[in-house]
């Protein structure tokens, strides 16, 4: 419970600094990324974040997510120069490499903005397209794919160089629900002429563009044992640390998702934050102002919310497991964040005072010159 503490103690603080300074946040993002708007990125902004990214990834996602959904705001209310009042949404799975399109298509230097984004979540998409629509741009949608055993051995690289951990049922439900979301935003915005799709295969030696094919549903059964058995040899060969293999094992192995249908989202478990049943489901904009959205942030990691009672310690930590994989699984709106890791931490609260409570019950028998006592269980601290 050490660890959640300190992810909390990050989520409050930078959250305090963002809201202390919030364009020095947004002008240095702009200098270091440019158009290309992505949470991650925004991520690499904060120190805490840095020196261990794949431990504070998802404490720093509220403010990392305000920062890239306050620039996008901002570009909408912006009419760009002629020929570059566009948005450009990517859209992919997970390492897909759609910074490699990016820039083989030159869509970000012709765009006005480029929303980063897996495009897992359909509400999410369509919401955002709808957005820019509403603002006057022109919208291209360009989706990614990559076959999975390309992609996952540079995805161990990442998680062993910059700690950016995905689980496999995460990298397939992302690229299931990327390609599911793709073909129903098709489907939906043919007829829209301010709207076009565009979709690359990067797959082999370099980015090329092709048809909507690429994004045709897949039965990833054989492909998921294949990348669990690629985890296998290369946690064998001592290429991945312990905690990176149990960590993109994700605790679902041998567990694959009941219906392999492709309506999941990002996420992965049986029950993954991205199925069809719980994908996550993004709360409709509330209506305020940013500077009111950053203020109410800064208000909610001042005054943590008491804990309340859990049926069982087992439930809350079970609870607590499926609130952080949606957290991981990417895709979600600033208020739904904020939403989940506050009901983290109030379960690992909850988790933690049961811990102490049960400490106190427990006893160990001791004997000592031939007698047999009982004395109070008290573990070594850490």
């Amino acid at each position: 419970m050490g660890a959640l503490k300190d992810e909390l103690y990050v989520r409050n603080e930078t959250i305090r600094k963002l809201h202390e300074n919030p364009e020095h946040y947004l002008t240095e993002y702009l200098a270091r990324f440019g158009n290309v708007l992505n949470a991650d990125d925004a991520a690499t902004l904060f120190d805490e974040y840095n020196r261990d990214p794949a431990k504070y990834r998802v404490a720093v996602h509220p403010a990392a997510t305000w920062i890239r959904d306050e620039l996008f705001q901002r570009a909408l209310a912006v009419t760009a120069p002629e020929g570059r009042n566009r948005v450009v949404f990517t859209a992919g799975g997970n390492a897909a490499g759609k910074s490699t399109a990016l820039a083989v298509t030159a869509s970000a230097k012709e765009a006005q903005v480029v929303f980063d984004s897996t495009f897992a979540n359909p509400e999410h998409a369509r919401r955002l397209m709808d957005q820019a629509l509403e603002a006057g741009k022109a919208v291209i949608v360009m989706h990614v794919s990559r076959p999975l055993e390309e992609i996952f051995p540079a995805m161990l690289d990442r998680a062993q160089l910059q700690g950016r951990v995905v689980t496999i049922e995460q990298l397939i439900g992302s690229h299931r629900g990327s390609a599911q979301t793709v073909r129903e935003l098709s489907h939906d915005f043919e007829h829209n002429p301010g709207v076009d799709f565009l979709f690359i295969d990067n797959s082999g030696y370099g980015a090329r563009q092709g048809t909507i094919e690429l994004a045709a549903p897949q039965d990833y059964t054989e492909i998921r044992k294949r990348l669990y058995e690629l985890l296998d040899r290369e946690h064998q060969a001592g290429r991945i640390s312990e905690e990176n293999y149990h960590r993109i094992s994700g605790g679902d192995r041998g567990e694959p998702p009941s219906q392999p249908s492709d309506g999941e989202g990002s996420g992965g478990g049986p029950s993954q934050a991205g199925s069809a049943e719980s994908r996550p489901q993004d709360s409709e904009p509330s209506g305020i102002s940013p500077a009111a959205q950053l203020a109410r942030m800064a208000g909610m990691a001042e005054n943590q919310p008491d804990a309340q009672p859990a049926v069982s310690f087992e439930s809350s930590m079970d609870e607590l497991e499926k609130v952080v994989k949606e957290l991981e699984g990417g895709d979600l709106s600033l208020d739904r964040s904020l939403e989940l890791f506050e009901r983290g931490m109030n379960l690992s609260d909850i988790c933690r005072k049961q811990l102490e409570e049960a400490e106190t019950r427990v006893e160990m028998l001791i004997r000592k010159d031939g007698k047999t006592t009982a004395e109070p269980f008290r573990p070594e601290k850490q």
